[in-house]
């Protein structure tokens, strides 16, 4: 098997149907297996994909189950049924896309392969591109700027100055067994999958538009997150990255550096109970920190640092 792509789904009866025609309509010469995971949606979104894609030999199809009684965080499960998706992956290479998302360009997964496929790119780990950011079926406009050309991109260079997003990369599938899971368990998101993969090599980027990232989605996780939750969010992606890495801690910083400072200049006296237990859990100690809550008294110089240099 050549290529594995992952299609994650929640209560996105609207839009699954696309995301995976959109990987069925690839011109792909060689083997490609979809592996559709659904997270205990109860919309009609999993009915949908058994129906239309439950017959289909190249297809996987599961899903995760929820306990009614049990009040489950919503970015915390997407981390989870990505990493539980790994799990069914045969190909040699893999890709996510997410339920709402949906390719736009139908040579764009080969393209990427055949970048991974040269003889001189055995040290490249992950190949991506441009995007649209798209709304209302209308593209509003690229996500990528300009400023980086097509090529290879250093992972402290990648990291520091750039995002691109996860859906547009290909992945090579032998990291698989050997990403952090104590780790990452619960902050496998598309920051930290892409920091994850620059831990064994370079970044390819091709700067032609394959993916189509909605914006606006009604059940977005992000899109809908209060501006103060997301930044905490960010924040903790700090700690997450430095316990995989430290010695990007200086990257890891500037990358993250608005957050720190929105945090520092917005204080609340009642924080999202969630986020802080979900902090505390994870030992993000960083983001505690700057929410006035460690409780652990190590000095960090790291942090004094960031602010005198970023803020």
């Amino acid at each position: 098997m050549k290529l594995s792509v992952i299609v994650i789904c929640y209560n996105q009866v609207e839009y699954i149907q696309k995301a995976v025609d959109s990987v069925l309509c690839q011109k792909f010469k060689d083997d490609l297996e979809i592996i559709i995971g659904d997270d205990g949606s109860n919309d009609g979104s999993y009915e949908l994909i058994r129906e239309k894609y439950g017959n289909k030999s190249n297809i996987k199809i599961f899903q995760m189950s929820r306990d009614p009684n049990i009040r489950y965080l919503p970015y915390v499960r997407q981390c989870q049924i990505k990493l539980e998706a790994l799990k069914y992956v045969e190909g040699e290479y893999f890709s996510i896309l997410d339920g709402d998302d949906f390719f736009c360009d139908d040579k764009g997964l080969q393209k990427k392969v055949d970048m991974l496929d040269k003889k001189e790119n055995t040290d490249i780990y992950s190949c991506g591109s441009n995007f649209w950011y798209y709304s209302d079926e209308k593209y509003i406009r690229k996500g990528v700027s300009e400023r980086l050309r097509e090529g290879r991109v250093l992972p402290r260079v990648y990291w520091q100055y750039y995002y691109i997003h996860v859906s547009t990369f290909v992945f090579r599938s032998v990291m698989i067994p050997c990403l952090p899971y104590a780790i990452i368990e619960k902050e496998y998101n598309d920051n930290i999958i892409l920091f994850c993969a620059l831990q064994y090599g370079d970044i390819y980027y091709i700067n032609d538009t394959t993916l189509c990232y909605r914006q606006g989605v009604k059940n977005s996780i992000w899109s809908n997150g209060k501006t103060r939750d997301k930044n905490i969010r960010q924040v903790m992606e700090i700690d997450i990255a430095n316990k995989i890495n430290k010695k990007m801690w200086w990257e890891t910083y500037y990358r993250y550096r608005s957050s720190v400072k929105y945090l520092l200049d917005n204080r609340v006296e009642n924080e999202n109970e969630d986020l802080l237990n979900l902090a505390k859990e994870l030992e993000c100690h960083e983001t505690l920190e700057l929410l006035n809550l460690d409780v652990n008294k190590k000095k960090r110089s790291n942090k004094r640092l960031l602010l005198k240099h970023f803020i």
